[in-house]
């Protein structure tokens, strides 16, 4: 999940970094603020869809006790 992440972010920071030069934005100010709020967004989100993949193959780790018992 962490090397999806990272690869996704570096990605988009590949991407917004020329365009924020070529419109004379200054990406220090600009992209990192956006890219560090995007990588919160998309950890939680592969986070969750990681948890989900584990409990829906009956990880012992991931289950709870009390979802078990119902």
């Amino acid at each position: 999940v962490a090397v999806i992440q990272v690869s996704i972010l570096l990605y988009i920071a590949h991407v917004l970094v020329p365009f924020l030069w070529s419109k004379k934005i200054d990406p220090d100010n600009s992209a990192i603020p956006g890219i560090m709020a995007m990588g919160d967004l998309i950890g939680t989100a592969l986070l969750t869809i990681a948890f989900l993949v584990l409990v829906t193959f009956g990880d012992p780790n991931a289950v709870s006790k009390q979802i078990n018992e119902l």
